[in-house]
Order: structure tokens, then sequence, then C-alpha cells
């Protein structure tokens, strides 16, 4: 692809879009960015920052930002998808279909599409038959708050054409963000959607009071069923100790920048679902997931005990206190 005349669409106003358009707008001289609300456009616009979502990441106050998604899918080449899970189909079905077909995507949405049981991509491909050789994913352990700070970070773009992906690395390589390349696009696409599910876990054995050894037993028995399931899904002889698998479960677990580990801490504190969601300010990818995986596991005749935990705590109403307790009976 000619580097002249290429043209990147970043979808999302959120904390991972504005991050990624940051790191983007170093090495992308003709960036376009879609958002939902005009008092975002005008803002990045006026001071060079997003009034919603890291706000101290500085943004050229020159870009191409619009509320209008076929205007920004229309001026690009390669569209980076960072819309959350739950709203990414109803924002796509706006869009035409025969545009969407001559686009490169690149997935960094960590979720699954709600009622779907489908990931991005599996949606693209499938639901709008955009080709296998257009599609890739970009994850990894990387907060979107430690971007906006610029501290040394690390990415894995996967891409089922070598060139695209390699294409994308040199756009996203910055002095603080390091990128791998991987051909892994299912792998790494569920690996991202199960480690918000075993953050959620995590959370929940935090706020209910567990200690750092039972939190680092949980995640190790979680890691396992993760094995399990991307197995089932494809097994390729994937190298799950790669950052891009365990890295990202360890930080999503662990941080508090997670929004799922905190929705966790939140359930494990005694706080009803809805109480929980609602003090969030942003969205947490693993309550969507967390139905849909059980039903993969269903399909499949997986016994996943830690992802079957926190369904049974988000979507059965059952005690969380109860449900941990059981758990801790059967974690090796």
């Amino acid at each position: 692809m000619d580097h002249s005349k290429l043209h990147i669409g970043v979808l999302g106003g959120g904390s991972w879009g504005t991050a990624l358009v940051k790191l983007l707008s170093e090495n992308t001289p003709d960036l376009h960015w879609w958002v939902r609300s005009e008092k975002t456009v005008t803002h990045v616009k006026t001071y060079g920052k997003n009034p919603s979502y890291l706000r101290s990441a500085d943004l050229p106050k020159n870009i191409d930002i619009s509320t209008d998604i076929n205007a920004v899918m229309e001026k690009s080449n390669i569209i980076v998808i960072a819309i959350p899970s739950a709203f990414l189909k109803k924002e796509v079905r706006k869009v035409n279909v025969n545009m969407l077909r001559k686009k490169i995507f690149f997935s960094a949405v960590k979720g699954i599409v709600p009622g779907e049981v489908a990931t991005v991509t599996q949606l693209l491909h499938a639901g709008f038959r955009v080709p296998k050789d257009q599609l890739g994913v970009i994850s990894g352990p990387c907060h979107s708050e430690e971007v906006a700070m610029e501290k040394q970070s690390f990415l894995t773009v996967g891409a089922y054409n070598n060139q695209y992906a390699q294409l994308l690395r040199t756009l996203l390589i910055t002095r603080f963000m390091k990128i791998s390349v991987s051909s892994d696009v299912k792998g790494i696409e569920y690996a991202s959607i199960l480690k918000n599910i075993i953050a959620i876990a995590s959370g929940i054995s935090v706020g209910l009071g567990y200690g750092d050894n039972f939190q680092a037993v949980l995640i190790a028995n979680a890691v396992e069923e993760m094995k399990m399931l991307l197995n089932t899904i494809e097994k390729n002889g994937r190298d799950l100790s790669r950052s891009v698998y365990l890295g990202d479960v360890i930080v999503t677990s662990f941080s508090k920048f997670s929004r799922n580990r905190m929705l966790g801490n939140m359930l494990g504190k005694g706080y009803s679902l809805k109480a929980s969601l609602t003090e969030m300010n942003m969205i947490a990818e693993g309550y969507y997931a967390a139905e849909s995986v059980m039903k993969i596991a269903e399909k499949n005749k997986l016994t996943l005990p830690v992802m079957e935990m926190v369904y049974n705590v988000l979507y059965k109403n059952k005690n969380a206190a109860d449900q941990m307790k059981e758990l801790a009976k059967i974690l090796r």
C-alpha cells in the first residue's frame, strides 16, 4: 500500500480510542476520528484534549474529527475499531455494507458482541462479509491511562495478512510503545475477552478480603481454563506465556486502572450489580463476555469453574462470598 495515500480512521471516542489516536497521530499525518459527541469534537479542535476520557492526553488540534461515521469510513483505508462491543453492531449498521468490504479493519475491542457469541472480526467476516485477509486485532497488556502518561508499554498486532500487520506496527510504534506482530488472530481476540472475566474474578476475591496468595492461585487456575478454551476454539501451538496472553491477564487482574477488576471488587464488597455498573463511567467488557463464554463452554462441554463463578454472580444473582467459597474448594 502506498504510504502517501494511507489514511487511518479510528472509531470510538472512549479512553482506548483516545489512546490509539494519540499513538497514531505521532506517525500518521492523515488521521480521521469518529466520536459520538459534538462536544468532544469542539473540545478536541479547541484544546487538543478529550473532555470526557484521558483528559491528560495531548491530541492534535487539527485532527479530522467528526460525528459522521460514514464520512470517517469513506476517507480511510485502514479502520481501527475502539467502540465498546455492546454498541458496535448498532454503529456498524449505519455504514454502507459495500464500503465495509473495501476496508482493512483492526479491532482494538476487548469484548464479545452481545447476543452474537462472536468476536468483532467474526462479526465483520460472517455478518458483513468482510474478507478475512482484511481483518486484524490490536491487543496486549496495555492500559490507556499509561499510554496517556507515555509510560513504556507493549502491544501486539495480529492479522491474517502479515503485510497489513507490519504496516500497522510501523504506525503504532513510538518512543514509549513497542509492537509485536502475530498471526494468531483468533487466539489473541479470545484471550483479550477471557482476561476481562478473569479480572472480575480477581476483583471479587479482593473485595471479599482474600489475600495475594489466594489471588495468585485463582488466576493460575483461570489461565488453565483460558488455555482449554483457546485450544478448543483453535489449537495452533500458541505460547500463552507471551505478553499478549499472560501479560494481559496479569495487568487486567492487578491494575488499579482495570475497570473489570473494579467491577469485581465492588461486587465482592457487597454492591449490587446494578449499583456497580451505574457507578462506573466506562464499560466493563467482562460483564457482557461472561454470558457468551458460558454458552461456548456449554456447547463444547467444557468445565470452567472460575468463569462459571463469575457468570453465576453476574447473571444468576448468586452471592459472591458463597460462590468464591465453593470455588476455593476445587482450586489447586
